[in-house]
């Protein structure tokens, strides 16, 4: 099926924009308001003391707490699908805070 196409009506058609860019980041930041929730997302060379310049930040996403909520429930159910497939995700003892 080409791009475009789409089979079910039911699922929306996705198109990738000219401004579409894929990113990997290793850090995040996350802040809430009232209004809405904010996510910045940044590579952060890791093994060093924090300077200057070791953050590279690259996007932020603003959401609102409705939306930040459908997007928990989706990225949990993501994620339990993850691990059933590939075993559990491990996370160190004592994570350090993305602040």
């Amino acid at each position: 099926m080409s791009e475009g196409q789409n089979k079910n009506p039911q699922t929306p058609d996705f198109t990738k924009s000219d401004e579409y860019v894929s990113l990997y980041v290793n850090h995040s930041q996350l802040n809430i308001s009232q209004w809405d929730v904010q996510m910045n997302f940044s590579i952060l060379q890791t093994g060093r003391i924090l300077v200057e310049g070791q953050v590279k930040h690259l996007a932020t996403v603003i959401m609102s707490p409705m939306h930040a909520k459908a997007f928990y429930n989706a990225l949990a159910e993501t994620l339990k699908i993850y691990e059933k497939e590939y075993g559990d995700i491990k996370l160190p003892d004592n994570p350090k805070p993305n602040n």
